[in-house]
């Protein structure tokens, strides 16, 4: 990350420009019970990711959120520091799998992959994979989890972050594809020849993914990594998922 010095003011055109922005309807207490929030600040120089230190700049700190209309938030409890705020999934539900997902030349990108795999009906298992680019330049234009042939695949789901106020990248959901024969689900964007500018997972940003399974076999998986590195051919990161909970 890259702020000049002096600063220069960037106009806006309307209030919510330059802001985060959280829709209402993932606030709405009545429509997501029990749920919760957690806030996440990330810091970047680019000194500090040269001596190697570029996986402990997340940290986060849990929210709570006011009732309708303001959906004011409210800090509460501790910061916990040197951690993205994905990291506080498997904290409160144990059932929870995280993965580091690394890219290693010349320095250390993360990827971190999360998984909870709930048993909705005998045999058939409800995925919900949670991917947070950390710091990785190179970013990911797919995900592919690979179960064996013929598991059925259903109820296939995506959720990206739409970007805003002048970002130049592109919005648009990623391409859902399964094959049961193959036992394969996967979604796509653009790759990095096609458009620079596509809805890549670009880094401190989280996707979410979801799909059901009658199968409890741990599938391989795969991030394919968006921008090329003249220096090493590494199209994709492959993981292997751990076993779902007896």
């Amino acid at each position: 990350g890259v702020f000049p010095f002096p600063y220069t003011f960037v106009g806006t055109s309307t209030l919510l420009d330059q802001r985060i922005q959280v829709e209402e309807t993932d606030l709405d207490p009545a429509l997501n019970p029990g749920a919760l929030y957690y806030a996440e600040g990330q810091y970047i120089a680019a000194d500090d990711a040269r001596a190697g230190n570029g996986l402990n700049n997340a940290s986060y700190r849990q929210v709570l959120v006011g009732p309708a209309p303001a959906y004011e938030l409210t800090f509460t409890g501790s910061m916990v520091r040197e951690k993205s705020a994905l990291e506080a999934w498997p904290v409160v539900d144990p059932t929870v799998a995280l993965l580091n997902v690394d890219y290693t030349s010349p320095i250390r990108q993360r990827f971190h992959v999360a998984r909870k795999a709930t048993e909705t009906s005998p045999g058939v298992w409800h995925y919900e994979i949670a991917v947070h680019n950390l710091n990785s330049e190179r970013a990911a234009w797919g995900l592919a989890l690979d179960f064996p042939d013929g598991t059925a695949i259903t109820n296939v789901g995506f959720r990206d972050v739409d970007h805003h106020s002048g970002e130049p990248y592109a919005t648009t959901d990623w391409t859902i594809a399964t094959d049961s024969g193959l036992g394969r689900v996967s979604w796509t964007s653009q790759d990095w020849d096609t458009d620079q500018n596509a809805n890549a997972l670009r880094w401190g940003t989280m996707f979410s993914f979801w799909f059901d399974v009658d199968s409890s076999a741990q599938p391989l998986g795969w991030l394919s990594l968006f921008r090329p590195d003249p220096s090493r051919d590494a199209p994709a990161l492959y993981f292997r998922l751990p076993p779902v909970p007896s």
